[in-house]
Parts: structure tokens; C-alpha cells; sequence
């Protein structure tokens, strides 16, 4: 794998530009802490006319303040606003659902029903031949992950066996591309089929590490966006890959930050939670990936004392239960 050279010491730079990122979290977590409306849910668009937050955004919100091990405001307020969402049956929805309830209230059993919407869901019926396959693959990768969460095996492992079989030479979709790999990967890693296609996926991924932002989304495509450069570094988490230019990923996931804080899919476009959340799980897996990044290290490391959450019986810190997120 080809790396940029090692930075060695640190210099004046990389203390100024440590201090850039520390300041580029805290304005994140501002931002998220605003989209936080009275009835403790969270909302992308909140103004005085939108005031209700929604299940996706509260989620993103949740989760990016724990990668960033802050306290959520008024936990026992946001765990009733989730509560009113017992009854969803959307897969999406239930994923939202299960994953924020983890990390508030991890010893709190959910409510019944999400158990039996949980255990109705069905894997999705495979577009037919020539058709996209993102589509399926997001919303199968979903399913699986609430059936790894209620100990479906069998559904995990047979799904499994069908997505090894899509693999285009260690690439998936209709035409190869980052986003369905990272999807299917991602699949594979819930039944530890990785092994069986690591080698042509790692490759793959290798063909796609281009400048000027890191990654692009297939071999040939030129323009890169925040969810490709999310999806290019998942993979290289999930196979144990370096990232080839860590610094031109981190420059550019840092200039889809806006004024306000937020993150948005590429520089100057419309930035919302999901894509804040986005960033900073880039963030963090590259510090996690690239040991050329020591300005991350130092950022994160402000950010060291977790939160301890008590809404129901029992307190508990949030990095207690990471292990129940999605990987960053």
C-alpha cells in the first residue's frame, strides 16, 4: 500500500492545525446542540416554524455526540420522545430506534412490540438482473443488523452466502462501485464472510484511493463526495487497509463544514445532522487507520471523558457500549 512519507516530529503546523481541528468539533457539537427542540428530539431544518424533531435526525445527533464523548442534553426526555416510536415498523425506522435506546438506555428493555416488528422483518426480494442494487443492499444490510441485535442467526448467515455470490471480482453493484462494497462488506462482516472476498475487495478499494479527495466512487469517476469518502474508509476499516492520502481525505472532509458547524455532502452544498454525524465517523476511523494523523489523535483526545447517562435504574458511561453502535 502506498503511504505519504511519516511526518516525524510535530512541528508549528501540526500544533496550529490540531487547534483548527478541536475548534472544527466544537463547532459541530454547537450545531447539533441546536437542532435540539422542545420535545427533545432533534431536527436538521429546525426553526421557530419546525420545532418537532424526527427519529433519523435525533439518531445522527445522538450518535455524533458520543463519537465525540459529549453529554446529550436532557437524556430521560429524549428516551420518552423515542418511546412514541414503539410502533414503527419500517426497518430504517426500528434501526434508529434500537441503536439511539442502546446508548441512552441500555439496561431498559424496549417495549415488546419493536421485539415482534423486529422479528417480521423479511430480507427483500433481489432487483431483477440489470437492475441497481443499492437499493436492496442498503435496506438488507438494515435488517441483518437488527436480526444480529435480536440473534437471528440463520437469517445473518444465509444472507450472507447469497451477497458473496454478487461479488463482481471483490466489488459489488451493477457497476462496481464504492458505496454497494462498503455495503455488501459490511453485510459479510456481520457472518465473518470477509475472508472469502478480502483479498480482490482490498484491490478494489486500492483502484479507487484517487485525489483529490481520497476516493472516488468507481474506478473511472472523477468527483468525490462525503458519503464516498465515508464508504472508502469503512472499507478500508473493515479490511485493515491504510488510507493512501489521509491528509487530502482529512482537507477535504474538513471543507464540507459550513459556518454554522454542520457537515454537508461536498463543499458549499446543503449540510443537515446525518452528514455531521457522517464526517465525524470519518474523522475518528482515520485516526483510527492512519497513524500519519497525529492532529486527530490530539483532537480527539479533548474530547477524552465520557458521559454517564441514568434514565431508568442504572447510570452508565456512554464508551460502555460502543460495541452496540455501528462501527465508526
Amino acid at each position: 500500500m502506498i503511504s505519504e512519507p511519516d511526518a516525524g516530529p510535530a512541528s508549528a503546523s501540526d500544533t496550529e492545525e490540531s487547534v483548527h481541528i478541536t475548534a472544527v468539533l466544537e463547532r459541530a457539537e454547537q450545531y447539533l446542540l441546536t437542532r435540539q427542540g422542545p420535545d427533545g428530539g432533534f431536527c436538521s431544518y429546525r426553526s421557530r416554524y419546525v420545532e418537532d424533531g424526527n427519529l433519523a435526525d435525533t439518531a445522527n445527533a445522538i450518535h455524533a455526540l458520543t463519537l465525540l464523548r459529549r453529554p446529550v442534553p436532557d437524556p430521560a426526555r429524549i428516551a420518552t420522545f423515542l418511546s412514541g416510536f414503539a410502533g414503527c415498523r419500517q426497518p430504517v425506522h426500528l434501526m434508529d430506534l434500537v441503536e439511539t435506546w442502546q446508548i441512552l438506555c441500555p439496561y431498559e428493555p424496549l417495549d415488546a412490540q419493536v421485539h415482534d416488528h423486529i422479528a417480521a422483518l423479511a430480507i427483500p426480494r433481489f432487483p431483477d438482473a440489470g437492475a441497481q442494487q443499492t437499493g436492496w443492499l442498503e435496506r438488507t444490510r438494515i435488517v441483518l443488523r437488527l436480526k444480529q441485535w435480536a440473534h437471528d442467526i440463520e437469517t445473518i448467515s444465509r444472507t450472507s452466502e447469497f451477497v458473496q455470490s454478487l461479488s463482481d471480482d471483490g466489488a459489488y453493484g451493477t457497476t462496481p462501485n464504492l458505496w454497494d462494497t462498503w455495503l455488501a462488506l459490511d453485510i459479510l462482516a456481520l457472518d465473518k464472510g470477509l475472508r472469502d472476498v478480502e483479498e480482490r475487495s482490498r484491490s478494489f478499494v486500492d483502484r479507487v484511493q484517487r485525489l483529490p479527495a481520497g476516493f472516488t466512487l468507481t474506478a473511472r469517476s472523477q468527483v468525490a463526495t462525503l458519503s464516498t469518502v465515508f464508504a472508502g474508509v469503512s472499507c478500508c476499516r473493515l479490511l485493515n487497509m491504510s488510507l493512501r492520502y489521509p491528509r487530502q481525505t482529512l482537507r477535504f472532509v474538513l471543507g464540507c463544514q459550513n459556518r454554522r458547524g454542520a457537515f454537508a455532502p461536498s463543499p458549499g452544498a446543503l449540510a443537515d445532522v446525518e452528514m455531521t454525524d457522517r464526517a465525524l465517523r470519518i474523522l475518528l476511523s482515520a485516526q483510527k487507520r492512519s497513524g500519519e494523523l497525529p492532529v486527530l489523535n490530539e483532537a480527539f483526545g479533548c474530547h477524552a471523558d465520557a458521559p454517564a447517562y441514568n434514565v431508568g435504574t442504572t447510570a452508565v458511561a456512554v464508551h460502555a457500549n460502543v460495541k452496540s453502535l455501528p462501527s465508526v
